[in-house]
């Protein structure tokens, strides 16, 4: 495929609040954490607000900030230090989310990882970071370039779609394309994982689900 279909094809998929439908499978039920897991640190390390780990668990958690990961009313609530990272692996995607955070909230999603977190060797990580001056703001692909800035409001929902081809990535945030990039060297199928990375603040995630290309 080449960029002119890749992007015709990502905008063609607009990101709705509809039940699994077109290929999308649900990454969370709105009420337990089934299908996510944390893989990494001490058990006193985190928490997660489930008994149900079919789909997900924690992939990292930091021990002077423990991860905490709460199926709150169809929201996935991160605080803390640490990765929530999916049991499934995905290559070729379209992930489509609602997100929304506090004033200068900082997070991101990891993707192709090895579902350990930063302790993994590989995995590009999506950044969500609410500062218009941040040298990574929100949709940027981190360490390799910066998003043209969204205008997103403090503690309100907005919609993010990522979309991973190849070595091409995309990233729409409120419809609105703000990163490609197609230098992407690492095209193993991996994890998805959703990162806490600010110790006394939340992020929150909604409507998580992902289509396979």
């Amino acid at each position: 495929m080449n960029r002119r279909d890749f992007l015709a094809t990502a905008a063609a998929a607009p990101l709705v609040l509809a039940e699994v439908e077109n290929g999308f499978q649900s990454l969370f039920d709105g009420r337990t954490l089934s299908g996510w897991v944390v893989e990494e640190g001490p058990e006193s390390a985190f928490y997660v607000d489930s008994r149900d780990f079919d789909k997900w668990y924690v992939s990292q958690s930091e021990e002077r900030a423990p991860a905490r990961f709460s199926a709150l009313g169809g929201v996935i609530r991160a605080e803390g230090l640490g990765h929530l990272a999916t049991r499934e692996k995905f290559r070729d995607f379209e992930l489509q989310l609602y997100v929304r955070g506090p004033r200068e909230h900082n997070g991101g999603i990891l993707v192709r990882s090895e579902g350990a977190g930063f302790a993994g060797s590989r995995f590009y990580e999506i950044q969500i970071h609410n500062v218009a001056e941040a040298h990574y703001p929100t949709g940027s692909l981190y360490h390799y370039k910066r998003a043209v800035y969204p205008r997103i409001e403090d503690e309100v929902w907005f919609p993010m779609q990522i979309r991973l081809e190849g070595p091409r990535c995309l990233v729409r945030i409120n419809g609105d394309t703000v990163l490609e990039y197609d230098g992407l060297e690492n095209v193993d199928e991996g994890a998805i994982e959703i990162q806490a990375h600010r110790p006394g603040s939340w992020m929150e995630h909604k409507h998580i689900r992902v289509k396979r290309l």
